[in-house]
């Protein structure tokens, strides 16, 4: 993979850096200038199996980190995508608590929303409340979805 393989242009610059890296070359240091030709790759490697990944030289991990990279921001569109959609649905929730005479902020709702959330969230091997701090602020943004409607 090559810097011109990343889409989002300011990981592109970035993924041209870790090429760079990845050959000994670092554009930040003029070549006069430099005492030690050791680059950030040549620290010793660490004995701890848990740090270990599954990576024959410096140029397998620039590649590996830029595909990671790659992978996370097209989950993070997912999660954006996500967002919108429940937004969506929020929006056509406040008329109909409207209809139903019921008011829009709904507390004991809230709560259990965000607990919910938890319980998935420790599911998932996640920490529950981070988890549950990103879901309120969900439900906050659903709740003025419905009130700028209402």
């Amino acid at each position: 993979m090559s810097p011109a393989d990343v889409a989002d242009p300011d990981l592109q610059a970035e993924a041209a850096i870790m090429a760079d890296a990845a050959v000994g070359r670092n554009p930040s240091v003029d070549s006069a200038d430099a005492v030690d030709a050791t680059g950030p790759f040549d620290a010793p490697a660490s004995t701890d199996p848990a740090d270990s990944v599954d990576v024959v030289d410096s140029a397998d991990a620039a590649a590996q980190l830029m595909r990671q990279r790659a992978e996370i921001e097209r989950i993070d569109r997912a999660i954006v995508g996500l967002i919108a959609e429940r937004v969506a649905v929020a929006r056509k929730v406040g008329p109909l608590k409207q209809a139903l005479g019921m008011p829009i902020l709904d507390p004991p709702r809230e709560a259990a929303i965000v607990r919910r959330a938890g319980e998935l969230a420790r599911d998932a091997g996640l920490p529950d409340e981070d988890v549950r701090y990103v879901f309120w602020h969900l439900v906050g943004l659903s709740r003025r979805v419905q009130l700028e409607e209402g």
